[in-house]
């Protein structure tokens, strides 16, 4: 009887567990000294911001993809008024079998890394993330979960 309570209870942790959001992190003061969507030339400088191990927003898309466009406006003006700097990076120049490469299924993606990892990901995959595509105020919804305001 004792045996059923204690694996029941354990069970239920284990599952709340699971099923936790992470904390919400704050980005560096840095991320707030330009207003802009800053392009990452090639992986390498990725790499070296994600061993700063900051807080930062990384935005994924494809030249040539309707959807990666629409959502980069809305992206644009979130960050007019938010008055921040995103981070970006083109699909292309990320290697083929690396971390972030599988990490990305679908473009647009956006990732929240801190401390060398994905804390969060807007995912094109997942149906209910749709909406945080559409406008800003969709996308302002997803990241407020995510990122504490200044």
């Amino acid at each position: 009887m004792y045996k059923k309570i204690f694996i029941s209870i354990l069970l239920i942790l284990f599952l709340s567990a699971c099923n936790k959001q992470p904390e919400p992190v704050k980005l560096p003061s840095s991320a707030y000294s330009l207003t802009e969507l800053r392009e990452f030339a090639d992986f390498q400088n990725l790499e070296e911001k994600i061993k700063s191990n900051e807080a930062f927003v990384l935005f994924v898309y494809t030249k040539h993809c309707s959807a990666c466009m629409s959502f980069e406006e809305v992206l644009r003006e979130f960050i007019e008024e938010r008055k921040l700097t995103i981070f970006s990076i083109e699909n292309s120049v990320i290697p083929k079998d690396t971390w972030l490469d599988k990490e990305v299924g679908l473009v647009p993606t956006v990732l929240i890394i801190e401390n060398k990892k994905t804390l969060a990901q807007l995912d094109p995959n997942k149906g209910e993330h749709k909406q945080y595509f559409e406008t800003v105020t969709g996308f302002a919804s997803w990241f407020d979960r995510y990122i504490l305001k200044e």
